[in-house]
């Protein structure tokens, strides 16, 4: 019986912190503790962000070099389609003409 009523008191002590209420002051550290913290991962966000701008950034930058790479051999490819059908021409202009002039001689014989 005694040890019921001893183990009684000590669970009953144990449950007493439970009915307290926090004071004004309590409740105002707990604020200023989530403003804090708040405050902390907004700088933390603010600097990924930037970081993460930058790295867009770079990337800007290295899509525009890779454009004008693109551009460059473009207009590379673009001259030497052209140098090509400007030989063909000169082929089919350098063959063709003595051709017909054989032809026009063969008709007047």
């Amino acid at each position: 019986m005694f040890k019921k009523l001893c183990l009684t008191f000590l669970f009953s002590f144990s449950v007493l912190p439970v009915y307290s209420e926090l004071s004004t002051e309590d409740l105002n550290a707990i604020k200023s503790m989530v403003v804090e913290s708040e405050t902390r991962l907004k700088e933390y966000i603010d600097i990924k962000f930037a970081n993460v701008d930058q790295r867009f950034q770079l990337v800007e930058k290295q899509i525009q070099t890779v454009e004008k790479q693109i551009d460059s051999v473009d207009k590379r490819v673009a001259h030497s389609s052209n140098v090509t059908y400007g030989l063909i021409a000169l082929i089919v202009v350098a063959v063709g003409i003595p051709q017909i002039i054989v032809i026009v001689q063969n008709r007047r014989n």
